[in-house]
């Protein structure tokens, strides 16, 4: 005798043999996206936090400025609350590394953020901005926004320009200096700074405040650390300045 399955489980189990399995919806790129070096040559990159549940690991990747890319490595024990990663072992000293990072959902994985590291450079200790609006917290056309930066190591650039680029609302800007770095302290101790003055033109606006990085610090020239040449300025890294809500401008 032939027992017949009621219809509604019938056309249930029918629906589910015949239905392709949904596939898993890609994470957004990682946004924010940052890298630094430590003293030991070992690379720190930080990216904020996406807030998607579905993101099972992230995988990085990396490469010399104008090499090929190797094929994606995971990020031990990343997961969905995951931020940061460090590399296990130093990089060669090397400037100007692309490292990249994405996310991904099981087997599905998004698009990639990308962000340079100077390797190898004396790092950068400190990024301000020094100056104030006129009046309240937002600068007007013909205002100047300076902006400083301190490295680790008296530093000589060889007078062909140092560039610094920041952001204001949608527009990245770049200002140029040759101005020497002010010298401070002796021996390991020595700190080099530079200032960068940049004045309000009537196309800025930024209704949330100045964005300073992660973009690396460009040289047209050279720059000396302890008679060592090298050809980059550093990079922003972990010192970058994000929405500055007392630096607006209108």
């Amino acid at each position: 005798m032939i027992r017949r399955l009621p219809n509604a489980l019938a056309l249930a189990l029918l629906c589910a043999w015949a239905s392709p399995i949904a596939a898993q919806t890609a994470p957004a790129a990682p946004t924010g996206l940052t890298g630094w070096e430590s003293a030991t040559r070992v690379v720190t990159v930080q990216w904020d936090d996406p807030d998607d549940s579905t993101i099972t690991k992230y995988q990085w990747r990396n490469t010399s400025l104008s090499g090929s890319w190797p094929s994606w490595t995971d990020i031990s024990g990343s997961g969905a609350t995951t931020t940061t990663a460090t590399t296990t072992t130093a990089f060669p000293n090397i400037w100007n590394r692309r490292i990249q990072v994405r996310a991904c959902a099981g087997t599905t994985c998004g698009n990639a953020s990308e962000v340079r590291v100077d390797v190898g450079q004396v790092p950068i200790i400190d990024v301000s901005i020094t100056s104030t609006p006129r009046a309240g917290d937002t600068y007007t056309v013909g205002e100047t926004i300076s902006v400083a930066v301190t490295w680790a190591a008296w530093a000589s650039p060889d007078n062909r320009g140092i560039q610094l680029t920041f952001s204001i609302g949608a527009n990245n800007r770049t200002v140029e200096t040759t101005a020497r770095p002010r010298n401070s302290g002796t021996s390991a101790a020595r700190r080099g700074t530079v200032t960068w003055h940049y004045t309000v033109v009537a196309q800025d606006v930024d209704a949330d405040g100045i964005s300073i990085g992660p973009y690396p610090i460009g040289l047209a020239g050279r720059m000396d650390f302890y008679g060592g040449i090298v050809t980059g300025a550093g990079n922003v890294g972990q010192h970058q300045i994000r929405n500055s809500a007392n630096h607006k401008v209108d």
